[in-house]
């Protein structure tokens, strides 16, 4: 019988400095109290091209409190992607980290991970269409906003949902589609014209 990481993790015999530790002593449920005290953010923690994904510094204290921290520390966080110029390199990012490559239940956590994606900078085009396309091939989150007011975000939101969830397009029906919405966007905002 295989036996997955998880498990392996749970039956390996814990160090004498574990079994010796007081925090190990306590219940799981108090030490979980215990982490979330110290790993628990009240504010979004920004995931940027430049510094990554934020990590926690209990997560590397020991294997032991990282396999019982790690899940606490990604799925009761929330984090923000921030796309500068929408250059969508932050939600790879993302995407890789909670797609299978990060330890433990990484696989199952990635659908209860919140984030959040906040635009900055300049309305770069040829960002968007390259975020358009990774996230068409599944590579990266897309821009998927509850609908409001802005006409913009709305269309965003809605090309996003089409290239991600909608039937399947093929690139070149993609790409047609974008140059044929660009003028639009450019209708409703001059800086997507500065390409």
């Amino acid at each position: 019988m295989d036996l997955s990481s998880e498990e392996k993790a749970q039956q390996e015999p814990l160090p004498s400095s574990v079994t010796e530790s007081l925090l190990f002593k306590l219940p799981p449920e108090l030490r979980n109290e215990i982490y979330r005290y110290a790993i628990i953010s009240n504010r979004d923690l920004p995931v940027t091209k430049s510094h990554g994904i934020p990590d926690s510094a209990l997560l590397s204290v020991s294997k032991l409190v990282r396999f019982e921290a790690y899940e606490i520390f990604y799925r009761e966080n929330v984090f923000t992607y921030i796309a500068h110029d929408y250059d969508p390199a932050t939600l790879i990012l993302g995407y890789r980290k909670f797609s299978g490559r990060a330890p433990f239940s990484s696989v199952r956590l990635k659908h209860y991970i919140t984030s959040h994606i906040h635009c900055s900078g300049t309305r770069c085009w040829k960002n968007l269409v390259t975020w358009f396309h990774l996230a068409h091939q599944g590579v990266c989150y897309g821009l998927v906003i509850a609908r409001g007011d802005n006409p913009e975000l709305n269309l965003l939101s809605g090309l996003f949902e089409m290239a991600m969830y909608g039937p399947r397009i093929t690139t070149s029906a993609l790409d047609f589609l974008l140059k044929s919405m660009w003028p639009v966007f450019v209708n409703l905002n001059q800086e997507w014209d500065e390409d």
